[in-house]
């Protein structure tokens, strides 16, 4: 499948459904597919508890991929995951907050950057409430050398 990228969000809302989109594209054609799951506890709860291998599975199920490539695809892809996977810190919580932080900083910032920045801006805000509470001038203070301040000022 050479030219072939395929990304997978999983993204959640207040409501504690989620929606999974798969964008995929080759050098010759481009799709993309959102396809509303439900409640994540009732749909994926292995996937909740950070075991991609068995959530993928279950969501699989739910999503009727019965197509041998796209099975093949799936397989080769976690296998390599299993293989190559970093330990982040923010793979090890389920914490929507923690996990957003996160995003929000590796939006154009390389990991090992984030990596060294996460824990103390998560140590300091552990919450919406707290980051909520605290002065902009204190948050634009922790995310100084992260740069595109602008991301800091959004949360």
């Amino acid at each position: 499948m050479k030219g072939f990228i395929l990304r997978l969000f999983i993204c959640s809302l207040i409501s504690g459904s989620f929606f999974i989109m798969v964008c995929a594209s080759t050098t010759s054609k481009k799709f993309s597919k959102v396809v509303k799951i439900g409640r994540l506890r009732e749909k994926a709860p292995d996937l909740r508890r950070g075991r991609l291998r068995q959530g993928v599975r279950t969501l699989r199920k739910e999503m009727k991929v019965d197509n041998p490539i796209q099975r093949r695809f799936q397989k080769k892809l976690l296998s390599w995951y299993d293989r190559q996977a970093r330990p982040l810190p923010w793979r090890e919580t389920q914490d929507p907050y923690s996990i957003w932080v996160s995003e929000v900083m590796l939006q154009q910032t390389q990991v090992k950057t984030v990596e060294s920045y996460y824990g103390r801006f998560i140590g300091r805000f552990p919450s919406v409430e707290a980051l909520a509470r605290a002065a902009p001038d204190e948050v634009m203070k922790h995310w100084e050398g992260l740069g595109y301040y602008g991301r800091a000022r959004h949360l």
